[in-house]
């Protein structure tokens, strides 16, 4: 999703000629394959996108334990969580195929679900 928000790939695809073409572009970025155990709960800093800044936050298999902390730290550093906007992509990927989604295996449909939710989140910067 963070490459979709930075503009790295489309947010829809039409065809599946398309979508090779973003699978094949997807494996130059960096964080493609993921991340590790050891990076579970830390912000990741991508890139900027005006208004704002792109993050990813690998959450592993505790999530709420994840982003409760998160909430928490935001809260103590005298800021508002309402200043940012966390996405769950994997709750998406892991609804729309078996045992995970691997790139390989992603329709153009949930493709365009997921481009969907980053243009959402780009317009509700904006507004």
């Amino acid at each position: 999703m963070a490459a979709i928000h930075l503009g790295f790939l489309p947010s829809r695809v039409s065809t599946q000629a398309e979508l090779e073409f973003v699978r094949k572009t997807a494996v130059c970025i960096p964080w493609h394959q993921g991340c590790t155990k050891r990076e579970y709960g830390s912000l990741i800093f991508i890139g900027h996108h005006p208004p704002a800044e792109v993050y990813i936050l690998p959450v592993g298999k505790k999530a709420g334990l994840v982003l409760k902390t998160f909430t928490a730290a935001v809260t103590l550093l005298g800021d508002d969580p309402i200043n940012y906007r966390l996405v769950d992509c994997e709750t998406v990927l892991k609804k729309r195929a078996k045992n995970g989604v691997f790139l390989s295996r992603l329709s153009c449909t949930t493709y365009n679900l997921i481009g969907s939710m980053v243009t959402a989140v780009q317009k509700g910067l904006t507004e």
